[in-house]
């Protein structure tokens, strides 16, 4: 990956799996590794309203990715080609961060600009 592309690096996870697989949220969006980190790719942004991540979370054995930008919490599909935009309840302002409690639904707090907000949702199958 060229640095210029990432530009600031702002949160790192991996799979809870495959430790060959990192995912990185940059100030120009996500990229991902599969092979620890020898190449980079960037994952499409087709669904994301900002492109600066703040932090990133891998759920379940699975991997589905979520991401907090500056404006919205989102899961990325399975196919790691389009951003659904996780919402219910959450205003329109700065998130900073998340944190993931996972069971048979996954309840996440929102960290954000107005205060902190839980939602909850299953994980898609």
């Amino acid at each position: 990956m060229d640095t210029a592309d990432a530009h600031r690096i702002q949160s790192v996870a991996t799979h809870p799996v495959n430790p060959h697989e990192i995912w990185l949220g940059t100030t120009n969006g996500v990229f991902v590794s599969r092979d620890s980190g020898a190449t980079w790719r960037p994952v499409p942004q087709h669904g994301l309203r900002s492109v600066d991540v703040r932090t990133l979370h891998v759920l379940g054995e699975e991997g589905v990715l979520l991401a907090a930008t500056e404006t919205g919490v989102y899961l990325l599909d399975r196919e790691a080609t389009h951003w659904e935009e996780l919402y219910e309840g959450l205003p329109t302002t700065h998130i900073y961060d998340l944190a993931v409690a996972e069971s048979e639904g996954s309840h996440i707090a929102v960290a954000t600009a107005r205060g902190v907000y839980t939602l909850t949702f299953m994980t898609p199958e």
